[in-house]
């Protein structure tokens, strides 16, 4: 079996393996394929740049194209779970998925859901606090935040929750954090949220 030095993918020596690898290199080092379509939820543009919002509720297409990239981040990230499926159906978190284009590739996603169990955190205390009483449908929560390595540190994560919460109504104060949290994560939240943080179950 042959692996990759750049993207880190393991492949035999067959047509069907070498296809694959291509894609998955591609995406890994580029972002996912994805040129502006009619009937796309565009909430923010700027130059080449634009954010396009899908729900369970959006059609087929626009979920697979979600999960495509969801796939992407979620390799990269070495997570042992899903971040979202094409075939996930409407519940109660009601999943919002943001996604951030540059040209034609996608390169950030932030998903958003809602969760009842809340609780305040500190930064100077790595537990849990103090419940926070909520309602249902419960508190806004972000549940994954991902920008492909080539753009890091350009301000794509802060762009997507900062058009998230727009979208959604919900400022900071009012938003949760759903663990674990990646060092990058942590650091993200300690500028959005200094004086301390909600995390959501």
């Amino acid at each position: 079996m042959n692996r990759c030095p750049e993207c880190g993918f393991h492949f035999y020596d067959s047509a069907d393996h070498r296809t694959e690898h291509r894609r998955y290199h591609d995406e890994s080092l580029h972002g996912v394929k994805a040129d502006p379509k009619s009937g796309e939820v565009v909430l923010w543009t700027t130059g080449a740049d634009r954010i396009v919002l899908v729900t369970a509720h959006s059609s087929v297409w626009r979920r697979r194209r979600a999960s495509r990239v969801a796939s992407v981040a979620n390799r990269e990230m070495g997570y042992d779970f899903g971040i979202f499926s094409t075939l996930e159906p409407p519940d109660e978190r009601d999943i919002h998925l943001y996604l951030y284009g540059r040209e034609s590739r996608f390169v950030g996603l932030a998903v958003l859901e809602r969760r009842t169990e809340i609780n305040r955190c500190s930064w100077s205390s790595p537990e849990p606090g103090e419940p926070v009483a909520t309602a249902p449908p419960g508190l806004w929560t972000v549940g994954f935040v991902w920008t492909l390595k080539v753009h890091r540190q350009s301000g794509i994560a802060k762009r997507l929750l900062a058009t998230a919460m727009s979208d959604l109504g919900v400022t900071t104060e009012r938003m949760a954090w759903y663990p674990p949290l990646s060092d990058d994560g942590m650091l993200l939240v300690r500028k959005l949220c200094p004086e301390g943080f909600l995390i959501g179950h």
